[in-house]
């Protein structure tokens, strides 16, 4: 989460296990063990109040709610290498990314005409 660092997730995740997990696993068997290993870290997105791209979203949608995701995308990775970033997108996230998921087509209509302004808008 913004504000949160990583570092410290890990080093208490391998703490917890190193004193709960692996000495009951070592009563069992003293050769083993767990390994922890990160093999990806996806930075969070952090608000930009007043950032270009949300001041871009709101101008072509007219929508000027604020709503966060739970879940983790490309968005701060594009704001550590400096560029503003927002997440959007057609649809409702309370359909997606489970069974049955699904975009009603007026969404895709939506997501359709939102990409045709913003090609008009940054050929201004």
């Amino acid at each position: 989460l913004p504000g949160e660092d990583i570092d410290d997730w890990e080093a208490r995740l391998r703490a917890f296990v190193e004193t709960e997990i692996v000495p009951g696993m070592r009563a069992i068997a003293s050769q083993a063990g767990v390994t922890v290993e990160r093999i990806a870290c996806v930075p969070p997105l952090r608000r930009e109040p007043d950032g270009p791209a949300e001041a871009l979203a709101r101008r072509l949608t007219g929508d000027n709610t604020s709503q966060a995701v739970v879940y983790g995308t490309e968005a701060g990775q594009f704001q550590d290498a400096g560029l503003s970033a927002i997440v959007c997108g057609p649809g409702s996230i309370d359909q997606a990314h489970q069974p049955d998921e699904f975009i009603e087509v007026a969404h895709l209509a939506q997501g359709a005409d939102f990409i045709q302004n913003l090609i008009k808008d940054l050929s201004r």
